[in-house]
């Protein structure tokens, strides 16, 4: 448990929220080019928090994602419409670095068995913002959360941070509920 004493510790918390505000917000998008722009602000306040707050593995990894959501969002923007829906293979590169660099840096600031559960969150994240699909990032940043949920229970034990991840939990669910809704999936008797 934190001190609330500390004002480093309040800012923090506060730079905390407004990170995973940014994050939930993400969900609701409705383009691939503007979820990672939410993602990229999201993980500078994110980044930002966890280096206030100590919380090095997870530092680590918002380190990771910012080039990645930047080199995305430039190489997302150029490409036609077409192009879009595919993946290629700058999308394979950046999947490949950004992954390899997760797994490292969860390797490298390693404190517990519990970093499993930041380290799998981080690849679900990962692999979640290279989906052309909307509602497949949302489902995909679901599990990433709840791997999140795990660590902030058992390893630091902040009820803080599972509020947090709430938000998080929140943002994804009303985005995938959002996305499914207007983009209908087809019953069984629809495909006939």
């Amino acid at each position: 448990m934190g001190d609330w004493s500390s004002g480093v510790y309040v800012w923090g918390q506060a730079v905390a929220l407004c990170g995973c505000v940014l994050y939930g917000l993400s969900c609701v998008q409705r383009t691939r080019v503007k979820v990672l722009i939410w993602c990229g602000v999201s993980s500078v306040f994110l980044a930002a928090s966890y280096a206030l707050l100590g919380g090095w593995i997870a530092l680590v990894s918002e380190i990771i994602v910012i080039p990645r959501n930047i080199a995305m969002y430039f190489i997302d923007r150029k490409r036609t419409n077409a192009e879009k829906k595919k993946i290629l293979p700058a999308d394979w590169a950046v999947f490949t670095i950004t992954t390899i660099l997760v797994l490292a840096g969860g390797i490298l600031t390693w404190d517990s068995w519990w970093c499993i559960a930041i380290i799998i969150g981080s690849l679900f994240y990962n692999t979640a913002i290279f989906q052309k699909n909307i509602g497949h990032y949302c489902i995909m940043g679901i599990f990433g959360i709840l791997c999140y949920f795990v660590y902030d229970v058992f390893a630091l034990e902040s009820w803080v941070g599972v509020v947090f991840d709430t938000v998080l939990l929140i943002g994804g669910i009303i985005g995938t509920v959002r996305y499914y809704r207007k983009h209908r999936v087809p019953e069984l008797a629809d495909i006939r």
